[in-house]
């Protein structure tokens, strides 16, 4: 069972490029992992399995992936061991519970980016 649902699963180009990736990496090798496994089902795995990671995470495991091709649970692992970098942003928005999107009160932001800094996360 996934460990993720589907809708939080990775838009279909990133696991493409990443299956590119992989396959200009190991070649033949990453092609052979597959052989007996529909593509489409291989794809939805890795794509519902990386749910949550940022392009950041999966750059950088892809930086120290080792001279075998990963398997999706070893790619996983690897990519959380790149934690993501929180940034300060000024387009936060919150969701209010009716599905719209509003931007964050001014005086709210304020106090949470005070509060922030003052426990020094981020």
């Amino acid at each position: 069972m996934p460990s993720t649902d589907l809708r939080n699963a990775l838009p279909d180009a990133w696991i493409d490029r990443l299956f590119g990736r992989f396959a200009s990496l190991y070649g033949k090798h990453w092609l052979d992992m597959w052989a007996d496994v529909p593509m489409a089902d291989v794809k939805d795995a890795w794509s519902t399995e990386l749910a949550g990671m940022t392009g950041e995470q999966i750059a950088k495991a892809l930086d120290h992936v080792g001279k075998f091709p990963p398997t999706c649970p070893e790619f996983v692992a690897l990519c959380r061991q790149f934690p993501t970098q929180r940034t300060e942003r000024s387009d936060v928005v919150v969701a209010l519970p009716h599905g719209k999107l509003q931007p964050m009160p001014e005086k709210i932001r304020a106090e949470l980016h005070d509060f922030i800094r003052k426990h020094k996360f981020g």
